[in-house]
């Protein structure tokens, strides 16, 4: 008697498990490999959100700030990265307020963001 081989669909299951698990790989690598874009261009918009989460928490009082439109960034314009905070009253605890800083780079369809939030205690229920 002769074995039936593997059907298509179990191949493709099989390619689709590996591609799952070797993906995040071949993209670290391909970043590396084949730099498209500025390689520092994570790392620079990495620094400027923490410098606008630390502006964030310099401004803080206990008042409720809208959230702040996007803005271009000094010193990062070749990147042409915004920035803008928002602070928030926590959703579910009181007493406990939301800071989120956010940076956007790029354009439309290609736009990347990097969000940074942290939670400060109010001083005013």
């Amino acid at each position: 008697m002769r074995e039936q081989g593997r059907t298509t669909f179990e191949r493709l299951l099989y390619v689709g498990i590996l591609t799952f698990i070797l993906w995040p790989f071949v993209q670290l690598w391909s970043i590396h490999a084949v730099p498209l874009y500025d390689s520092d261009s994570h790392q620079r918009a990495a620094v400027a959100i923490g410098n606008l989460m630390a502006e964030a928490l310099g401004k803080y009082n206990s008042e409720d700030l809208p959230a702040q439109p996007f803005a271009s960034m000094p010193g990062f314009e070749d990147l042409e990265l915004e920035g803008s905070i928002e602070i928030f009253p926590h959703p579910e605890f009181t007493g406990l307020s939301v800071i989120r800083a956010q940076v956007r780079w790029g354009f439309s369809v290609f736009r990347k963001y990097l969000t940074l939030e942290t939670l400060v205690g109010r001083t005013r229920p």
